[in-house]
């Protein structure tokens, strides 16, 4: 029944949808009707597609946004349900994350990691239900861990998820490149793909070899020098390879990416 809901969707596009459903105002669209050949389901279905099209213009949040529901048919109910369920996701998530970055302020990496995980299990929700493209819990749970063990990175054993934590870093840059291709073209989605491809073991080059063909601007190298430097500053990779490996990723970036910076070391 899910697939047959976003199936709508598909062909038309989150902007050519919000236009069909238009009520020539800004930003009030109709939902609802008072056809009988038209079915409940029928309005169940484009009230779930209507919310699902206004997160996509809203680059796939709906967290800050205020939507007004008028009527209490199946239509206006089914929306303000769904619109309910996917800011309770968001906001889970985001809460997560941010609890887990207080504990690794803090180095208690073991809560950390508890917190990092609850916060993927809610991503993982919106990514099947909400069909939302995030993958900050999910890298970071296994950033935590390194730097927690780096040399966890160098066992063939099971760490996270019931895989070694090489296979659980390869699993998330499948992920996190399927979003990109899906479409997810912010610069913090492809930091986190250059991260995770880097910590997969590329070269700095190879790396953004690859992402040449995503049209990177200025913010992407900007992006991804801050999150790679602030994990430099935290001690990733300890005193293993994977640490030299970032720090020359870190000055590939400011020479490709023409980075100014007040570091001297």
């Amino acid at each position: 029944m899910r697939a047959a809901w976003l199936d709508n969707v598909g062909p038309l596009g989150a902007a050519d949808f919000l236009g069909e459903m238009s009520a020539e105002m800004p930003h009030v669209h109709l939902l609802g009707s008072l056809n009988r050949h038209i079915t409940v389901y029928s309005q169940q279905t484009r009230a779930i597609n209507l919310i699902d099209a206004l997160a996509k213009s809203y680059d796939g949040k709906l967290r800050g946004r205020r939507i007004a529901v008028v009527g209490a048919g199946f239509a206006g109910l089914t929306a303000a349900a769904y619109a309910a369920s996917r800011l309770l996701l968001e906001a889970l998530s985001q809460t997560y994350g941010s609890l887990a970055g207080n504990w690794r302020d803090a180095r208690d990496y073991a809560q950390a990691r508890a917190k990092y995980d609850a916060g993927n299990t809610a991503e993982e929700e919106r990514r099947t239900r909400c069909r939302h493209l995030d993958s900050y819990n999910l890298l970071q749970r296994l950033v935590v861990r390194l730097l927690e063990e780096p040399k966890d990175l160098e066992r063939d054993e099971a760490i996270v998820d019931g895989r070694s934590l090489e296979a659980a870093l390869a699993a998330a840059r499948s992920v996190i490149a399927g979003q990109v291709e899906a479409g997810r073209q912010d610069s913090w989605a492809l930091a986190d793909l250059a991260l995770v491809t880097i910590l997969c073991g590329e070269s700095a080059e190879a790396t953004l070899a690859s992402l040449d063909k995503r049209h990177i601007d200025h913010s992407f190298y900007e992006s991804t020098h801050k999150a790679v430097s602030a994990l430099i500053d935290e001690g990733l990779g300890g005193e293993t390879e994977l640490r030299e490996r970032l720090i020359g990723f870190r000055d590939f970036l400011e020479r490709k990416g023409g980075l100014r910076t007040a570091r001297t070391s």
